[in-house]
């Protein structure tokens, strides 16, 4: 398998790509960042970048990430770029090139799933099931029932790596009320 980065997508290549093997990694946080270069660079041709749909649908493993220190490194600014495809205020109005939208659960494997399948380890992690590492988040929200463009206001509360708490939202804002008092 071969792993490429994929922003600019040729229409005519999106068929190619799952028959060659290739695993698109491709990186939702810079979207809202490049939309308006993208658009003033290639134009027309701007339907094509962080083409996140006909990348699915063409049966490409595909999975996202960030492009740290570039841009914001937090999943959750990811999905939310991938499913409202506008930046985190609401620009474009309607998203932009609204139809390469995904689903909030197609972005959420993209990020966990399809990494660890990516790289053979779907029976042991990427998702919640018997058996598997509990690498897991427990948000202050439910991101499938949440309006899309809230997804970003989502908040991890608590953390969990092979099934130890790493990180307690409450917690840490104990201790930090200690320390100022």
């Amino acid at each position: 398998m071969l792993f490429r980065s994929l922003q600019l997508l040729n229409p005519s290549d999106a068929a190619r790509l799952s028959g060659l093997g290739i695993i698109a990694n491709v990186q939702p946080p810079n979207l809202p960042l490049d939309l308006d270069m993208i658009d003033e660079c290639v134009g027309a041709r701007s339907a094509w970048a962080y083409a996140f749909r006909t990348i699915l649908d063409s049966g490409v493993l595909t999975l996202f990430s960030s492009d740290a220190p570039v841009c914001n490194p937090a999943p959750l600014a990811g999905i939310h770029a991938a499913v409202v495809r506008a930046t985190p205020d609401g620009r474009p109005e309607g998203g932009w090139h609204p139809e390469q939208r995904v689903t909030v659960a197609e972005a959420v494997r993209a990020y966990t799933l399809a990494p660890a399948l990516a790289h053979g380890l779907g029976a042991e992690t990427g998702s919640i099931a018997p058996g598997k590492r509990a690498d897991l988040i427990v948000l202050n929200s439910n991101i499938y029932e949440t309006a899309p463009e809230d997804i970003i206001r989502a908040r991890v509360d608590l953390t969990f790596f092979s099934g130890e708490k790493v990180f307690d939202r409450e917690e840490q804002e104990g201790q930090l009320v200690k320390i100022v008092e």
